[in-house]
């Protein structure tokens, strides 16, 4: 048995039994990998799929207990790789990649608690656009990225979508658009625009949603960093569109909000792992306050080889 065989087993599972979409997702051979399982099934003396010709058609009962047993082992394997970077087992260097609004508005809270239990753990926090982010994940200048997605595959990362992020329009107090009930592009188009730096994939999805009713948006200024927008929003120089994320009422009494979930489609933020790089378990307990729900597959990514990143 070999853990190559586990991993397939899972990976032909999370693909709806569809062998070809496995082998892609794990960059090898649909033939390579149905020979594997055939070899695991006649090594072990159990059907686990169910099949119509070569076609897999379902997980047998005597499957369903082995591929529990594969999460498991491979959970157990990813813990031995991870010893040679553990700092006494529950510290050591972490070191996340992140967008500004990220690092100022949605980690902080995490941050803290993730610090108040892991004491002996020395977080470093890299910020940048998401092309920089994604370059210092794959370089292994970081661990851990959390962003926009790059506009091109990374093929030594693999990325998750942990969150979406909705988008508002700022104005200055008083400003006309705070009069409608219900803007729309059309209003927004009437007024300079202030918006995010051309890296981003959330300025060209905005630009994108102007387009399709063909308004073209006068943008004024752009930047990377939010705060720095909403200055210039505050000088009265346009108005801006933002992650809303990026507002707090309580901090930015020298602005306004305005709904626009219904204009602009929402923004999805990534966490990204290096294929073949195991997160320690500190590391993975990040993850877990991050999103819990990645567990599994960043320890799967920590243990396959990529050629091409995976965008979930």
């Amino acid at each position: 048995m070999k853990i190559k065989q586990l991993q397939y087993l899972l990976e032909i599972v999370r693909h709806d039994l569809v062998i070809s979409d496995a082998a892609a997702a794990l960059h090898t051979s649909q033939p390579g990998v149905s020979k594997e399982v055939r070899m695991l099934e006649e090594e072990l003396g159990v059907v686990i799929f169910a099949r119509n010709r070569s076609r897999l058609i379902s997980v047998t009962t005597a499957g369903k207990r082995v591929l529990a047993l594969a999460e498991r082992i491979l959970a157990d394997a990813h813990k031995l790789r991870s010893v040679a970077v553990e700092d006494q087992e529950s510290g050591g260097p972490l070191r996340v990649a992140t967008t500004h609004t990220q690092g100022l508005y949605v980690l902080p809270k995490i941050i803290k608690t993730y610090l108040d239990t892991h004491r002996n753990v020395r977080l470093r926090l890299r910020q940048g656009t998401p092309a920089q982010i994604w370059q210092l994940l794959a370089a292994g200048e970081a661990d851990i990225a959390i962003s926009s997605g790059p506009k091109e595959r990374v093929p030594e990362v693999a990325m998750f979508e942990c969150g979406r992020l909705p988008r508002i329009v700022l104005t200055p107090p008083k400003h006309p658009l705070l009069l409608l009930s219900r803007i729309t592009l059309k209003d927004i188009a009437s007024f300079p625009l202030i918006t995010y730096d051309e890296e981003f994939i959330g300025r060209s999805k905005v630009q994108s949603a102007f387009a399709a009713h063909g308004l073209a948006p006068d943008i004024v200024l752009s930047a990377t960093d939010s705060d720095v927008i909403k200055a210039y929003v505050k000088l009265g120089l346009g108005v801006a569109i933002i992650a809303k994320a990026a507002f707090d009422s309580r901090r930015d009494r020298g602005l306004r909000a305005i709904e626009a979930s219904h204009l602009f489609p929402p923004n999805s933020v990534y966490l990204g792992v290096r294929h073949e790089f195991p997160l320690p378990e500190y590391g993975l307990e990040f993850v877990d306050l991050v999103a819990p729900q990645l567990r599994n597959q960043v320890l799967r990514a920590g243990m396959s080889r990529g050629a091409a990143g995976s965008v979930r």
